[in-house]
């Protein structure tokens, strides 16, 4: 079993690099997945419910959800 706080995320038709940019700019801060083997993915950090719900709701706006 995995005791990693961090979830892998991707987005349908949109790069790493893209997605963790459009989160950015929603004030939250992201490592693309290019520099950890995978171009179309997102590493996240998972917190504490209040972050995770910072990290969905900006999820929801940045891939127009």
């Amino acid at each position: 079993d995995s005791q990693a706080n961090f979830v892998w995320l991707a987005a349908e038709g949109m790069s790493g690099a893209e997605l963790a940019s459009r989160l950015r700019e929603r004030g939250v801060i992201v490592a693309p997945g290019g520099p950890l083997g995978a171009d179309d993915h997102i590493r996240a950090t998972v917190r504490h419910p209040a972050a995770t719900d910072r990290l969905l709701e900006a999820l929801r706006s940045a891939i127009g959800a």
